[in-house]
């Protein structure tokens, strides 16, 4: 399901036209969509303008504003947030996301207004100084040096991580239990969770099915187990492009991973990147989950629901991951069984087709601490679409 347009929307009203527009619209706010999840915002920012001058939905200015934002244009990102604002009820959705923008951006400018008019004093004269020579001939510029290139052969939306031993589970966990030595060969691991954005761009290339509609009869023909909330499905959703996919199940995940040349990480391999070696509880340490790390039950982080991936840095796992609590809970590959307390290199749980698969990290639904731990371990049958379940992929490391 591509871009629909909103009760606001405006454009030609010219009978033959109007479809015509909003076609050539939808192509635009695909393609600013593929721009932006590649991290060329600019490039972003033009598709969603085209797509506004040909159909005047507010939904695009919000595009166009993130995309200013991530590029690092503040002045027209604040703009365009205004202009959203201005266009749009107070029940729309993002007008909390825009507010919250244009507060920030405002202030960020006026510190670096504050900054600029500083003027620093001149040094006093050194009066021992010799008197100034010939003028120096300025060096000239340095030449620019090649692209950074991505480290330890992961690609730049991934995070190395490296070989390495650490003690797997919790004692204190039910079905986390017992401790046990885990050892890793290295891979590579989505920096964050799969966008929208970027399943729809496996769904168009044909190597996705298409995903499950958020309203009308695919839903409703599946069983309350399977999915529920389908409003909450970030799938359609104007907007929603770097949200994390949800409503997908074990079976699409995989699909969509194979399609990258990844697959779904391990148990392991999940809880590894997640904490690292030094038995943390959490990605970022072992202080209690707050806000400002994750995207947990409530609003005080920010979002109802879902968030954008990659919004709170401060809950980065000690290899750089982000989202590793909260936000979605995590298909992995394991099917579900009891741990040992035998030490093991690469594990896998595999298990008969059809069988339960386990998901990890917690979601946006979620506020007992237990439950957002890295440890922690839930499951849900191959076929189960939640609004509170996603997935990353995991890499082999290019050599």
């Amino acid at each position: 399901m591509g871009w629909v347009p909103t009760a606001h929307a405006a454009g030609n009203q010219d009978g033959a036209k109007t479809k015509a527009d909003k076609d050539a619209a939808r192509a635009e706010w695909h393609q600013g969509g593929v721009a932006y999840n590649l991290g060329h915002y600019d490039e972003a920012a033009k598709h969603y303008e085209a797509a506004y001058t040909l159909v005047q939905d507010p939904a695009f200015l919000f595009n166009i504003a993130q995309s200013y934002r991530k590029g690092g244009k503040l002045d027209q990102s604040l703009d365009r947030y205004r202009a959203f604002l201005r266009t749009t009820s107070a029940d729309a959705s993002n007008r909390d996301t825009a507010e919250k923008f244009v507060e920030e951006i405002n202030r960020t400018l006026e510190e670096e207004r504050e900054t600029a008019s500083v003027v620093p004093p001149k040094a006093a004269p050194d009066k021992e100084s010799p008197p100034p020579g010939p003028a120096e001939t300025p060096a000239s510029p340095a030449s620019p040096g090649p692209a950074p290139q991505p480290p330890h052969g992961c690609e730049a939306n991934q995070v190395p991580i490296p070989r390495g031993t650490f003690w797997m589970g919790a004692p204190d966990l039910d079905m986390a239990e017992p401790l046990h030595q885990v050892t890793l060969s290295p891979y590579c691991i989505d920096k964050t969770e799969v966008t929208v954005a970027a399943f729809r761009t496996c769904v168009q290339d044909g190597g996705c099915p298409p995903a499950y509609a958020t309203d009308g009869p695919s839903w409703k023909k599946k069983t309350k187990k399977e999915i529920i909330k389908p409003e909450f499905c970030t799938w359609g959703k104007i907007g929603f492009d770097q949200h994390p996919m949800n409503c997908v199940d074990w079976n699409q995940a995989t699909t969509y991973c194979a399609w990258t040349g990844g697959r779904l990480p391990t148990e392991a391999e999940w809880e590894y990147a997640a904490r690292g070696t030094d038995g943390r509880k959490y990605p970022w340490g072992n202080e209690a989950p707050v806000p400002m790390r994750l995207n947990m039950s409530g609003k005080d982080d920010g979002w109802e629901r879902t968030a954008p991936v990659g919004s709170y840095p401060k809950g980065a796992s000690p290899f750089g991951a982000l989202d590793m609590a909260g936000n979605v809970w995590e298909w992995t590959a394991d099917g579900v069984a009891s741990y040992d307390s035998k030490a093991v290199t690469n594990p896998q749980q595999s298990r008969p087709a059809g069988s339960p698969r386990i998901f990890r990290g917690g979601g946006w639904h979620n506020d007992a601490p237990a439950r957002l731990r890295a440890e922690y371990r839930d499951w849900g049958g191959p076929g189960t679409r939640v609004d509170f379940i996603g997935f990353r992929c995991a890499h082999g490391v290019k050599l």
